[in-house]
């Protein structure tokens, strides 16, 4: 059976499009995201504290650096087609070439924009890492406070590895936290699935 995404871009769908991540233009935005405990442990590593532009716009140059030196890394902003506001972000953080693997992020700004266009980001992320970047496997990370991304990739075929127990302490609670992958198999099973 043929493969819808086969001779589609591998950036732009049906309502979004992947495109360079712009720290000049794109900062302001990453900065009011800080105030997201999740997205901010994941990117700076550190206590909870908004970040304000001018940081923000250091660290995103300094990743994207890194990333474009050491060709590790890949980042994209998330925008509406025809849109220059950057509504979300996707990312492989790291690459292993020797055996084919990575792990990827997904984060949008708010609810409203993660329902909406969550699922397309992921399928076009996971295309360009299966088909493009020739990955064999592709690990996610989840925590207990996170419901709809856990419903998002349980859904897209991601199957939970890890199970660390109260490994996260976010606003005055304890929450487990979730390793997933997805083998290149599954994922071109799951997509003859949804073909049939």
């Amino acid at each position: 059976m043929d493969n819808p995404m086969l001779g589609k871009s591998l950036f732009v769908g049906e309502q979004i499009e992947l495109t360079a991540l712009d720290a000049e233009k794109d900062s302001a935005i990453f900065a009011d995201w800080t105030r997201d405990p999740i997205f901010h442990r994941r990117i700076f590593r550190k206590e909870l504290q908004p970040k304000p532009e001018s940081i923000v716009k250091k660290k995103l140059q300094e990743i994207l650096k890194e990333a474009d030196e050491k060709h590790e890394g890949i980042y994209f902003a998330v925008r509406k087609i025809g849109s220059p506001e950057m509504i979300g972000m996707v990312w492989f953080p790291w690459i292993d070439a020797q055996h084919q693997t990575s792990t990827l992020g997904v984060k949008f700004g708010g609810d409203e924009d993660f329902d909406a266009h969550a699922a397309e980001a992921l399928r076009l992320a996971l295309y360009y890492g299966f088909m493009e970047l020739s990955l064999h496997r592709v690990a996610v990370n989840a925590r207990g406070d996170e419901q709809k991304w856990l419903e998002l990739i349980e859904q897209t075929g991601f199957l939970r590895e890890v199970q660390r127990r109260e490994n996260v302490f976010s606003q005055g609670r304890y929450f487990d936290e979730y390793a997933y992958a997805l083998l290149k198999s599954e994922w071109k099973q799951k997509q003859s699935e949804v073909i049939a």
